[in-house]
């Protein structure tokens, strides 16, 4: 009902925000600012709740910051807003948010020991950012057990890389699209995507490169998203969805490819579209 609480900019040093709860802010008028934002400076969060605000409950904007011990909950858009810097959450909840962490601009993000329960995105990024997502961070009853990857076009020459985590990327409703750069997709890695107006799930055009290394142990998968066999009940809605063919479109690739080791399930007739001047080496690909 207040507008911003707390302003914390570069100049500030050592700052430490301890045993503080933040609720029910971030909206002035027409505009929607953070409950919370720290921009430039480095500080250490714990044992915080940040909750029911209007937009954004914490924002952080080329931060090297610490969050441990910590709640989000109940806000009704974005809880935790990263946007450069290095940061490590660890220990830390995210209870019926909208959408628990979205990360943008470069940014390096740890996470340790978190519990994500019931929002309806948990993990909300852009590329190219670097995660550590492991397997002591667990998922549950969310809208989207993944990670959800937003609608990209990269013009610079830029190299982004997809590594393994525990649950699949998401790309839903848009295109990954790589127009310059090079896309990296470690082995292990899943993808889920749907059918969004036949557009291709990823689209290479003909200055990108697509690089898939896979492996026969860890193969990349590209799948449904209502595909439950692998890496679980993403849409978790139990056995009301159930792959079926086409359920979504195609990679795209006008560029140069190097595929290793790579599985297509449930895309369309043709899930693997060259396209001239397109300059593709792939070895151990199958479509099921």
């Amino acid at each position: 009902d207040y507008g911003q609480a707390l302003l914390i900019e570069a100049t500030s040093k050592n700052s430490i925000l301890d045993n503080v709860i933040f609720e029910y802010g971030d909206m002035f008028m027409i505009y929607i600012i953070p409950m919370v934002q720290i921009q430039g400076a480095n500080v250490k969060i714990s044992n915080a709740i940040f909750r029911k605000s209007r937009d954004m409950a914490l924002s952080l904007i080329d931060s090297n910051s610490v969050i441990e011990n910590c709640i989000f909950e109940d806000n009704i858009m974005t809880a935790l807003s990263i946007e450069g810097g290095q940061m490590k959450i660890k220990n830390s909840q995210f209870k019926n948010n909208s959408v628990g962490v979205e990360i943008r601009n470069n940014s390096k993000v740890i996470f340790e020991n978190n519990y994500f329960i019931n929002n309806r995105a948990p993990l909300f990024i852009g590329l190219p950012n670097e995660i550590n997502f492991d397997e002591s961070n667990k998922l549950l009853d969310n809208d989207l057990n993944g990670i959800l990857i937003f609608s990209q076009s990269f013009l610079e020459d830029t190299v982004v890389v997809l590594p393994k985590i525990n649950w699949p990327y998401l790309i839903l409703d848009n295109v990954l699209s790589i127009e310059q750069g090079t896309l990296i997709i470690n082995s292990g890695v899943v993808i889920k995507g749907q059918m969004h107006n036949g557009d291709p799930l990823i689209h290479i055009y003909k200055d990108g490169n697509l690089i898939i290394n896979g492996t026969e142990n860890e193969p990349v998968i590209i799948t449904s998203f209502n595909d439950d066999n692998i890496l679980g009940d993403t849409n978790n809605n139990g056995l009301l969805t159930q792959p079926a063919k086409n359920d979504w479109s195609n990679i795209f690739i006008q560029g140069n490819a190097n595929l290793k080791w790579l599985k297509l399930r449930y895309g369309s007739d043709k899930p693997l579209i060259p396209d001239t001047p397109a300059n593709i080496l792939q070895s151990n690909v199958s479509i099921e």
